[in-house]
């Protein structure tokens, strides 16, 4: 008999690491996991659990059904208190607030205030408003109504003034005009002087044809004038408290008028064409492709014309995304991050980070004191001033690749801070694909990975926002048919726990409908569109396909599958988990050895599935299965020591005899079943060692 080699595997602080090769990673390392977090994180020890599920937001897609762009958690003072407004942006143009399971438009008179297209939509909140800008459109949001980013100044066309009623004013003057909102507080740039002076001598002033606004947000005008004797700039001499009447008598002395009137551009809306937007030093700042423009100080809709800084603008890239962070405004292009500091007139532009730059402005969040992107070398974290760690190569280089990742369409992933759970979740499109159809997870606690692909559904965008009952920060994913979704707080992935989610195919309609006579699959609202189900042939073979549309027995799917039959089973939305090891008994490297059992430690109430690698192949070899059920017991039939373990711990263990051959082995763990939750402590396999002859 040879000698017995026994490996355990009870530690996964490594997390997921594919840009070693499986035989030489750290033992606390997988090469392999799917829809996997971590759980139980302590010094030294990290358990796997399966990922949960995301549940529905509204059953009732957004009209026309349309991706969802953009979302943000709009927080706003009310009433003394703190409010929120989860607001999503959709392709169709819409502007809706989700809210008890609802999606309804923010303003019922401008439902769909955007133009329609894939505009990615950017936020911030300043002046306890909404700001939203795509590249084509700039808006303001309110809270009720929806309005153009800032007030195009007056023409002043015929407005005149002439003497009218005995009064004050003696001199000649002229005459400006503004549009404003007293809501807001926002006032626009002055209007060019009227065309004519009126001369009065102890008389009031009567003027006419004062401009009205097709802006409906404009609900007050203010007439100045300037003394052209004795006054340099315009003064406020009047009111009109309303943006329908055209005239207006003004009696006042020059020496009252203290208000002075805005030059004729500094309080212009924001230039055409900008598409990102942050605040710093209470102030918006806004990009387009080439530039940045600031807003006065606490004036968030004020931007002057001369308030612009070039960011290198020839060194043939573009401008990517913003953040404030780290006491500076950090500007992105494609391939270099720059810093801005400083105030206006004195703004210091630095090279931050010369090589790395940003793929996608969705993608730029900050957690815990660090901020993350996605970059062409994959996820990215600066968490310090112009130091960048590329994690993304550093853990996951066969991953972040071009033979993964599609990244022509890098500029659609995005990204989210799950503070639940301590993770950046980011979405991407794989290869072929244009849709963000896989998200990965880092862990910034661990700091690793805990899974190199999870595959709920397609997330066309993330955002964190509060939930409205608790008020703690959840993940919502942003489906491309209309629906949003909260992740962590279901099993399931947008599928109703009292609905049918797995069974048997009675019929194959097609290369792409297949039925099952006897299930009810849901049909309210937008049913199981969009949502991912996962067919299992006879010999375990799996096809996962998108729903396109269902009946109560029949699924659509996409793209076709020629395979899939009567007789093969199916999971709807159920997370496929799958957790692997790294090359095990690998040492003596070229002996072979005879494997004798596999062990499992998990918290677990389901079927849970073994498979093995043999000697370096990627392929399954052996597959082994055990219903585990939570507290039986451990190494077969004897329990592994009360006083180590005891008899009360919710564990499920396993001893599977495997009886073959090999001088390697890889151990996958897996588990598909619908509303079970697994977690995976310890694995281990015994092997005896082999004469050096028999290799």
């Amino acid at each position: 008999m040879g000698e017995v080699i026994t490996v355990n595997q009870e530690d996964w602080a490594e997390g997921v690491n594919t840009s070693l090769e499986p035989d030489r990673l750290p033992p606390n390392a997988s090469p392999r996991g799917r829809n996997a977090v971590f759980f139980g994180v302590g010094p030294g020890q990290v358990a796997i659990r399966r990922r949960k599920g995301c549940a529905i937001g509204n059953v009732t897609p957004i009209t026309g059904s349309p991706a969802i762009l953009g979302q943000y958690a709009y927080k706003k003072i009310s009433a003394g208190a703190i409010t929120q407004q989860h607001l999503l942006v959709s392709a169709g143009g819409r502007l809706d607030i989700l809210a008890s399971g609802t999606a309804s438009a923010a303003d019922s008179g401008t439902p769909a205030p955007f133009t329609a297209g894939t505009l990615y939509p950017q936020f911030t909140t300043s002046n306890n408003l909404c700001f939203i800008v795509n590249g084509t459109d700039a808006k303001k949001f309110d809270g009720t109504d929806v309005n153009t980013f800032g007030i195009t100044r007056p023409t002043v066309g015929t407005m005149a003034g002439a003497a009218g009623a005995a009064g004050s004013p003696s001199g000649t003057y002229e005459l400006r005009v503004t549009f404003a909102n007293t809501v807001t507080g926002h006032e626009s740039s002055a209007s060019d002087t009227a065309a004519a002076t009126v001369a009065v001598t102890s008389e009031s002033i009567d003027v006419s044809d004062v401009p009205v606004s097709a802006d409906a947000q404009v609900d007050t005008r203010y007439i100045y004038v300037r003394n052209t004797a004795t006054m340099a700039v315009f003064y406020r001499a009047g009111t009109i408290a309303d943006n329908t009447t055209t005239t207006i008598n003004l009696d006042f002395t020059d020496a009252s008028l203290i208000t002075q009137a805005p030059d004729t551009a500094e309080n212009n809306p924001p230039p055409a064409g900008v598409r990102y937007i942050a605040t710093y030093k209470s102030r918006v700042f806004l990009a387009d492709d080439f530039n940045i423009y600031y807003s006065g100080i606490e004036k968030p809709e004020a931007f002057d014309p001369d308030n612009y800084e070039p960011i290198n603008p020839n060194d043939g890239q573009l401008i990517t995304g913003m953040i404030a962070a780290f006491e500076c405004l950090l500007i992105f292009k494609s391939r270099t991050v720059y810093g801005l500091f400083g105030e206006p007139g004195t703004w210091e532009l630095r090279v931050l980070v010369p090589d790395i730059g940003c793929e996608s402005a969705r993608t730029i969040v900050a957690a815990e004191g660090s901020v993350y992107w996605l970059s062409a070398v994959g996820l990215v974290r600066m968490s310090s001033l112009g130091v960048v760690d590329p994690i993304g190569q550093q853990y996951l280089s066969t991953t972040f690749s071009p033979d993964t990742l599609n990244y022509n369409a890098f500029p659609g992933a995005c990204a989210a801070v799950d503070s639940n759970n301590a993770m950046v979740l980011l979405a991407v499109p794989e290869v072929l694909q244009t849709r963000n159809t896989r998200i990965i997870p880092f862990n910034y606690h661990v700091g690793r990975f805990c899974s190199d692909a999870w595959d709920p559904f397609d997330a066309a965008s993330m955002a964190t926002v509060d939930d409205e009952t608790t008020r703690q920060p959840w993940v919502f994913f942003g489906g491309y048919a209309g629906q949003v979704f909260q992740f962590g707080n279901a099993f399931l992935d947008g599928v109703a726990d009292s609905t049918t989610n797995a069974g048997t195919l009675t019929s194959s309609g097609s290369t792409t409908t297949f039925s099952d006579s006897t299930a009810t699959f849901d049909t309210t609202g937008g049913g199981l569109t969009d949502r991912t189900v996962i067919f299992v042939g006879p010999s375990s073979e799996t096809v996962r396909r998108r729903i396109t549309t269902n009946t109560a027995t029949q699924l659509t799917v996409t793209p076709a599958s020629s395979n899939v039959t009567t007789g093969w089973t199916y999971v709807i939305g159920s997370p496929d988990w799958q957790w692997d090891t790294p090359w095990l008994l690998v040492s003596p490297r070229f002996w072979k050895k005879r494997l004798k059992h596999v062990f499992t430690m998990l918290d677990a109430n389901s079927t849970v599935y073994v498979d093995l690698l043999h000697d370096f192949a990627e392929t399954v070899a052996q597959t082994l299965s055990f219903g585990a059920t939570s507290g039986g017991s451990l190494w077969g039939t004897m329990l592994w020591g009360s006083s180590v373990w005891g008899s009360a711990q919710p564990f499920s263990s396993a001893r599977l005899r495997v009886g073959r051959t090999a001088t390697s082995v890889r151990i996958r763990v897996r588990s598909r079943e619908p509303l079970k939750a697994v977690t995976l402590y310890a694995i281990g396999i015994t092997g005896e060692l082999k004469s050096d002859r028999i290799h």
